[in-house]
């Protein structure tokens, strides 16, 4: 019970800035799925093993930007999503009502890891992770 919760899909066509939040959050003892840089790559994972979370950069290389995958990943996999992008504004006109989780780049760690538990924090009590063996 739970393991939905641990999981966090990073889509982010930044290899740095992918693999630097995909070390972050597997320190913090969550399960990361990816990084992927397509759109298509990250709903197909989704498809296969929903996560909870999903940390998604707005302009990604390929044929879907990050607001359609968003848009994907909470209609069929009620995903919570964290946009992490130096165009935030962009979700502000579309006026999305995905999330209210949005990080601008540049950003800290600090950062990503609290928005990640904040949204784990807000999902149903069956859906908690257990705490790790580290003790976070």
């Amino acid at each position: 019970m739970g393991a939905r919760a641990r999981k966090v899909l990073i889509v982010e066509d930044d290899y740095v800035v992918a693999s630097e939040i995909a070390h972050v959050l597997s320190q913090e003892g969550l399960e990361v799925i990816g990084p992927v840089s397509e759109g298509i790559e990250a709903l197909k994972l989704a498809g296969g093993e929903p996560p909870a979370v999903a940390i998604i950069d707005l302009n990604l290389a390929g044929e879907i930007n990050g607001l359609t995958v968003a848009r994907h990943l909470v209609e069929k996999f009620d995903v919570r999503i964290v946009f992490v992008s130096g165009h935030i504004g962009e979700v502000v006109r579309e006026g999305l009502d995905l999330t209210r989780h949005f990080i601008s780049k540049p950003f800290t760690d600090e950062a990503v890891v609290g928005a990640v538990r904040e949204i784990i924090a807000t999902l149903p009590p069956e859906n908690h992770p257990e705490p790790s063996a580290s003790g976070r």
